[in-house]
């Protein structure tokens, strides 16, 4: 929910768990799985808001970077 994601978008996340879950069986089985599925995915999640830019830059749910705790890793204080 603090992604933003609604009731609305229940179809599409049940639509993105069965991919996933075919995904997973393919790599299980040792077969690549078919690259429409990984791009499909890939969509997906950033529609969902749990994957893409904006995640990694923490603007959508509101994560600063005085907030992240791994934000001075790397650095010497």
């Amino acid at each position: 929910m603090l992604a933003g994601v609604t009731e609305r978008d229940s179809s599409l996340f049940a639509t993105y768990c069965s991919t996933e879950a075919l995904v997973r069986a393919a790599f299980i089985a040792g077969e690549p799985p078919p690259a429409a599925y990984l791009t499909e995915l890939r969509r997906m999640r950033e529609l969902l808001g749990i994957a893409g830019p904006r995640v990694r830059q923490g603007a959508k749910n509101g994560v600063t970077q005085t907030e992240n705790p791994f934000a001075r890793n790397g650095r010497k204080v």
